[in-house]
């Protein structure tokens, strides 16, 4: 289907009802819509910078840690590009048990307390606030008193 993709992009897309005949036709719809957009770069077929993905390694580049759905999405926008890619990587992630598992139970931050402090000025925190009134302050609290 990619091949198909490929020879389109070097020549040019058929007329769309000539296209809808096509037994990919399905599959080669997503990648009509983005025509304009697409190059061929040293045998790689591009969404403007983004590489286009063949179906088998799809599930392969995005899986690894099973890190959820945003996640999943947030990479794969800035790297790949593929027709129905949210629906895609949305269903693969709902299949799949150690995602379900890991949503489940997201990670939890620990709770880290200071030591306290044992004499005055052993301890401050500092922090700057503003604007207020046009001026930014410098806060100094000491952490014994």
């Amino acid at each position: 289907m990619l091949q198909s993709v490929k020879k389109f992009i070097k020549s040019h897309w058929p007329d769309l009802r000539l296209l809808r005949q096509h037994a990919d036709w399905s599959q080669l719809e997503g990648f009509y819509r983005r025509r304009e957009s697409l190059t061929v770069e040293q045998g790689c077929i591009l969404f403007r910078v983004r590489v286009v993905i063949p179906t088998a390694l799809r599930t392969k580049l995005l899986h690894q840690g099973h890190q959820g759905i945003q996640r999943m999405k947030s990479l794969a926008r800035k790297y790949m590009y593929w027709p129905c890619m949210g629906h895609d990587i949305k269903e693969m992630v709902r299949l799949c048990g150690p995602c379900a598992a890991a949503a489940k139970r997201p990670l939890k931050a620990t709770l880290h307390s200071w030591p306290p402090a044992t004499k005055p000025w052993k301890l401050i925190h500092i922090d700057f606030a503003g604007p207020h009134l046009g001026r930014h302050f410098l806060l100094v609290v000491d952490a014994y008193s």
